[in-house]
């Protein structure tokens, strides 16, 4: 996804059992900030995080002697995201204006998209599984920045921010110890 009039591109991949992350995850997020030095291809692993203030992991190409003739499955999350929204588009003066703020706080998308790749391919997963529209995975970037331990003056909480009326209305446990609206999983 290139975002150009804020300068952030996003790409998710796959990441190899080699790579410096933990291969828990299927997507690594990438982010390109314009005015950013290009990070130097390195040959040994197609994945390697960025020593940029803005720590996030950026994609590199392989080899070309490395690269075959047959097209892989894209493993593209923003792409699978694009391909499976249903919803329609709605643009007036309020789209607009929250549009123009995400385009002057290019430092939130990166932050969000951060702390997204732990969420995000699950959420995709299981939202496909449910067959819902992939526009809802999206919902935590206004809600919370993909914050699990965000919580508001008006007591929501989690990535959701869910009252505890709401929470209860859906089965999500809570009690002294322990609050499913701050657990991605439950």
């Amino acid at each position: 996804l290139r975002l150009p009039a804020i300068g952030v591109s996003l790409v998710f991949t796959t990441l190899t059992a080699d790579s410096a992350f933990a291969a828990d995850l299927p997507y690594v997020l990438s982010a390109d900030v314009a005015g950013a030095p290009s990070p130097v291809h390195q040959t040994p692993s197609p994945v390697h995080q960025n020593s940029l203030s803005n720590n996030v992991w950026l994609e590199l190409d392989e080899p070309a002697e490395q690269v075959s003739s047959v097209q892989p499955i894209s493993n593209d999350l923003l792409e699978k995201l694009r391909d499976g929204f249903s919803l329609s588009p709605v643009m007036n003066r309020r789209v607009q204006a929250e549009l123009n703020w995400f385009i002057r706080n290019p430092d939130y998308i990166n932050r969000v998209f951060n702390r997204a790749q732990r969420y995000l391919p699950y959420i995709v997963t299981e939202l496909e599984a449910r067959n819902l529209p992939l526009e809802i995975a999206l919902l935590p970037v206004v809600e919370s920045a993909f914050d699990p331990f965000a919580y508001s003056h008006g007591r929501a909480a989690g990535l959701w921010q869910m009252i505890p009326g709401t929470a209860r209305r859906f089965g999500v446990r809570q009690n002294w110890w322990y609050d499913g609206r701050r657990d991605v999983v439950d």
